[in-house]
């Protein structure tokens, strides 16, 4: 048996090897023994949105994006998005991929389409550290309940750990939100308090706060 499977090309890896599957297993229910080959075609969906095709162009070229906006602009559009180089490529070279990117989403949206690229570092290797003394600790706890109550709408932090490594800490952080708070305006608080806690502690290399739902709010 050949056939072939045509799929969205925005579907995970994962999830078109799922349905590959599915279908194999249906084919051999009915077939037991059969000798099966099947293609996946990748296929472009009327109702992709411009968000999705530019990840499936990012993602084709194996790059690493995010925080892909797109602006109408009444007679155009504009794509703006961050994307991820190793940080120690001479900046000529990542320039080189960002303009790669940039043509190749202009060649598919339309060259009328503005696209500006963000290059960032993207950490390639792993970093050794170890866990912070239980007194940094509490006092960066300290600080984060603090600040947390000047930013507003975040509350309640808890999980804090504090690792130590080479080029600077790390602060991961849990904390509560309303669950009818919008994302957008969490997201934004979680990010002051980041920025609020990197302003007071310099040794401080990266923050990363997760919100969840506070006990007792609906939906």
């Amino acid at each position: 048996v050949e056939l072939g499977l045509a799929v969205s090309r925005t579907l995970p890896i994962d999830r078109v090897a799922v349905l590959k599957d599915k279908v194999r297993d249906d084919i051999l229910a009915e077939h037991p023994g059969a000798e099966i080959s099947i293609t996946i075609e990748p296929r472009a969906l009327d109702d992709e949105t411009v968000m999705e095709r530019v990840m499936v162009i990012a993602r084709n070229r194996a790059l690493a994006v995010h925080h892909v906006t797109v602006h109408d602009l009444d007679d155009r559009l504009s794509v703006s998005l961050d994307l991820e180089v190793d940080g120690t490529l001479p900046l000529g070279a990542a320039h080189a991929i960002a303009d790669g990117l940039e043509a190749a989403i202009n060649e598919e949206l339309g060259f009328e389409v503005e696209v500006e690229t963000h290059i960032e570092p993207l950490q390639t290797f792993d970093q050794s550290g170890r866990d912070a003394g239980p007194e940094r600790v509490r006092a960066i706890a300290t600080d984060l309940s603090a600040l947390a109550a000047t930013v507003g709408t975040v509350s309640d932090v808890h999980d804090v750990r504090v690792r130590e490594t080479a080029h600077g800490d790390i602060v991961n952080f849990h904390c509560r939100a309303a669950a009818a708070e919008p994302v957008h305006v969490v997201h934004e608080k979680v990010d002051e308090l980041e920025r609020a806690l990197r302003v007071k502690w310099p040794s401080i290399k990266r923050v990363i706060g997760h919100a969840e739902p506070a006990h007792g709010t609906d939906l």
